[in-house]
């Protein structure tokens, strides 16, 4: 119990060090093409990984930043344990909580283009067909419908065995039953509160504003259904809709 008392501080003191928040930070660069500052990361069995009071900038001339495009108050991702134990990655779902900023539309779609996942590599067999078996000496085994003539002084079939019409066909000998398809685990996004501002590079002046932020979508593994929601959305400064709810669905 100590040992893993003092393996959980441990790793959230390495985790609260510049070197491994620098770390976080070169990743999302890498994601997202935005210079990125990471004051906060912890994790725990209960809550998973937290990033806390993250900002986002874009790049100005000469590498130096510009006015901060989106300030997130807080990122929390919990995995599935079990697969995790197994090597495997995957959120069950990712929180993020009061983000706020203004976002141009072709960076938008620049990050929906790269934001592609690559699904966990599964071992297994080929599953191809197998070739037909072949009877000593090399000769080939029959296929089916073409009846072989029996050989003189052969002991004839016995008919008893067949079944009779109507009846229900005999399950096939040595021939493993199929196994049911496992679901797929689901990844969830969960966005709370905020406020987020959208234009075009080419229209900076008609602005879309949504406020009041509730997502609650998938966007990973099996089908599955979810939502998108906003307090108030407006358009330079026009009120369009209040209380918006969309249903959506995800599917593979």
């Amino acid at each position: 119990m100590a040992l893993v008392l003092v393996m959980f501080f441990g790793s959230n003191l390495v985790m609260r060090s510049g070197w491994f928040r620098g770390k976080i930070e070169e990743l999302l660069v890498k994601r997202t093409r935005l210079f990125w500052t990471v004051e906060e990361a912890s994790w725990s069995p209960w809550g998973g990984v937290r990033l806390g009071k993250l900002k986002g900038e874009a790049g100005g001339p000469e590498g130096r930043q510009i006015a901060p495009i989106v300030e997130i108050g807080e990122i929390r991702m919990v995995p599935y344990w079990k697969l995790m134990m197994a090597g495997e990655v995957r959120p069950r779902e990712v929180r993020v909580t009061d983000p706020r900023g203004t976002v141009p539309l072709e960076l938008l779609a620049q990050l929906m283009r790269s934001g592609g996942r690559v699904d966990p590599v599964r071992l297994g067999s080929a599953g191809g067909a197998k070739p037909a078996a072949s009877k000593p000496g090399g000769t080939p085994a029959a296929s089916e419908g073409v009846r072989e003539t029996p050989e003189r002084g052969a002991k004839a079939p016995d008919r008893r065995s067949v079944p009779e019409a109507g009846s229900a066909p005999a399950e096939p000998v040595g021939r493993e039953p199929v196994a049911e398809p496992v679901a797929e685990p689901v990844s969830r996004l969960v966005v709370e509160g905020g406020e987020l501002e959208f234009y075009s590079l080419s229209a900076p002046d008609r602005v879309l504003r949504v406020a009041g932020l509730r997502v609650d979508v998938p966007f990973s593994g099996g089908e599955a259904e979810g939502w998108l929601g906003a307090a108030e959305v407006a358009l330079a400064g026009e009120v369009l809709a209040g209380s918006v709810k969309v249903p959506v669905r995800w599917k593979e």
